[in-house]
C-alpha cells in the first residue's frame, strides 16, 4: 500500500483475524476492502475472541468478507458479507 499511495481497492486472502482490513481501512483513500478466508469458523471466533484485533471494521461499510466456499459459490465478482 505504500508503494502505491493512493490505494481503492484491497484484496486480502487469509486475514481471518481482520488486523489487516483493520489497517488497511485506516487509509483514507480505501473505498473498498475485500477478504476471502477459507475457514469461515475461525473468522468467526477471531471476531468474538480478539475484538481489540479487528477494533470494530465488521461495522465498516468499506469491509467485503466472503468465506472461500462463498467466492466458489458466487464466482469472483459477488462476494457476501458473512454473519
Amino acid at each position: 500500500m505504500l508503494a502505491h499511495g493512493n490505494p481503492k481497492t484491497v484484496f486480502i486472502g487469509g486475514g481471518g483475524e481482520a488486523a489487516t482490513a483493520r489497517e488497511c481501512l485506516k487509509w483514507k483513500s480505501v473505498e473498498k476492502v475485500v477478504m476471502c478466508d477459507i475457514d469461515e469458523i475461525a473468522c468467526k471466533i477471531c471476531r468474538e475472541q480478539l475484538p481489540e484485533w479487528n477494533a470494530g471494521v465488521y461495522d465498516d461499510p468499506r469491509w467485503v468478507v466472503a468465506s472461500l466456499s462463498q467466492a466458489r459459490f458466487h464466482g469472483p465478482a459477488r462476494h457476501t458479507m458473512m454473519s
